[in-house]
């Protein structure tokens, strides 16, 4: 698709787009190819991620407005696409981004929310996930679990037998291989938004020193470029 840059903000590393058939869309620098920064007017050439992102963008018959700044990388060190506490010239109210909308609502979410995202996605293995959305769900699990126990010990001492406590013990086991794909659906895509495969989950069966190793990951903040698995999952 062509267009042409509007404006470009070298301190957070994003601009915004203006397509032929009138869109805006805003962009990170790492979509940027070309060897100069982007200035307004640049006429661009730009194609579009499998999640809806700008993917790559280019220069449209070589039309250069700026050669006097040159870009030293390909790709920029930092990438601060929606920072709050910048002053952008990219008029960011008035973008209709899906990308920059849904930074703007998940800030706004709570403990049930990031729980309910999960699930939601629980067999989705292909994306990314901030911090927030795996840990969150882990302690949701947990304190599932605890509760189902608590519950349990103490029917199993006011109203059953000892073997029917058993059987409740059971259902515990069912709801932890309930929880198992979607737990594992998130820990694949929190380690894609650090940038890693997410196979390295297959760290849980080494003893303490692979359970070091993977929470070390999981813990890591969004790595901000876009990845093969979509854009950060959070505006960094």
């Amino acid at each position: 698709m062509q267009g042409r840059i509007t404006s470009y903000d070298r301190k957070n590393n994003s601009g915004c787009l203006e397509a032929s058939n009138g869109e805006k869309h805003i962009f990170s620098g790492y979509s940027w190819s070309e060897r100069n920064l982007p200035v307004p007017k640049d006429e661009v050439e730009f194609t579009f991620s499998r999640t809806g992102s700008i993917d790559e963008i280019f220069y449209r018959n070589k039309t250069i407005y700026n050669q006097e700044v040159p870009n030293p990388h390909a790709t920029p060190k930092s990438l601060r696409l929606h920072n709050n506490n910048s002053t952008s010239p990219v008029n960011i109210e008035h973008l209709k981004s899906a990308e920059y909308e849904k930074y703007q609502v998940e800030n706004k979410y709570g403990f049930i929310s990031w729980v309910l995202k999960a699930l939601k996605n629980f067999a989705d293995f292909s994306g990314r996930a901030r911090r927030k959305e795996y840990w969150y769900f882990y302690l949701a699990t947990i304190i599932l679990i605890q509760i189902f126990r608590i519950i349990i010990y103490i029917i199993s001492l006011e109203y059953i037998s000892y073997e029917s406590s058993l059987l409740l013990l059971n259902f515990i086991t069912i709801i932890n291989l309930m929880l198992l794909i979607p737990s594992c659906a998130v820990g694949a895509r929190r380690l894609h938004d650090t940038g890693r495969s997410g196979w390295w989950q297959l760290l849980w069966f080494i003893p303490v020193i692979g359970w070091i190793v993977i929470l070390f990951f999981l813990c890591k903040n969004t790595s901000p470029q876009n990845n093969k698995w979509g854009p950060p999952a959070k505006g960094v």
